[in-house]
């Protein structure tokens, strides 16, 4: 009876052991399938590599003729852009001697301007206060005393404005529309005591005051001129 357990027990034992080794040959099967199969993938994209590669490394090749050629031809451009600019740049170069020579005439024009404006702007101020002397004199010589002369702007609506530049008569009340109106005639004096308008408003009357002006450079009679520039605007503003 022990003899008959004991080899019962070791049946068992054995086919335990008879499956875990079965198990373990279909998981060997099975892995050794696997690693296979990968085998087989490696050696097919192995394959496919060295089918692709050459065509990659030809379209690559292609690439570096192409961009070598590229920048070549960039090379070449930019020589020839910097060959045209030196060219433009020699062209060039007369036409801007000139120019800066032209510039530098030009300045000095103007500084030429500006020392004979400066030099005719002081010869008018000196003018201006050699007229005040001669209307003075004129005033003395004509037996006119400052209450007559004041009476006589009174009378004429006269005012007289001694500027840097000139002598200006002023008149109003010679339009009866328009009392408040200022007509007026500056005058200055040449280096030859000739009187000379450089102002006239209106100027449509500049014509009739230019004819008083040369009876005023022959008689020398101021005030007879200015009582006839009046008369003139009223002329002017009533016609």
């Amino acid at each position: 009876m022990l003899n008959s357990t004991s080899y019962t027990h070791g049946a068992i034992q054995y086919k335990d052991l008879l499956r875990d080794f079965q198990e373990h040959m279909e998981r060997l099967k099975l892995t050794t399938l696997r690693l296979q199969q990968g085998i087989e993938a490696t050696r097919t994209l192995a394959i496919k590599n060295n089918e692709v590669f050459p065509e990659m490394e030809e379209r690559r090749n292609e690439k570096k003729v192409k961009l070598q050629q590229s920048i070549a031809k960039m090379r070449h451009n930019i020589a020839q852009y910097q060959q045209d600019l030196e060219a433009i740049r020699q062209e060039l170069a007369p036409k801007e001697l000139q120019r800066s020579e032209r510039t530098h005439e030009r300045i000095q024009q103007l500084e030429s301007m500006v020392e004979k404006k400066n030099q005719l702007h002081n010869r008018i101020r000196q003018k201006g206060e050699e007229h005040t002397e001669v209307i003075k004199a004129e005033t003395s010589n004509a037996l006119l005393t400052e209450l007559e002369l004041q009476t006589f702007r009174r009378a004429l609506q006269l005012e007289i404005v001694n500027t840097n530049e000139a002598l200006r008569f002023e008149f109003k009340c010679i339009s009866k529309q328009v009392p408040e109106k200022i007509y007026h005639v500056a005058l200055t004096i040449t280096d030859t005591d000739v009187y000379t308008v450089i102002e006239c408003q209106p100027d449509s009357v500049l014509p009739k005051v230019l004819r008083e002006l040369d009876v005023l450079n022959q008689d020398r009679e101021l005030f007879n001129f200015i009582k006839k520039l009046r008369q003139i605007f009223r002329q002017s503003a009533n016609a």
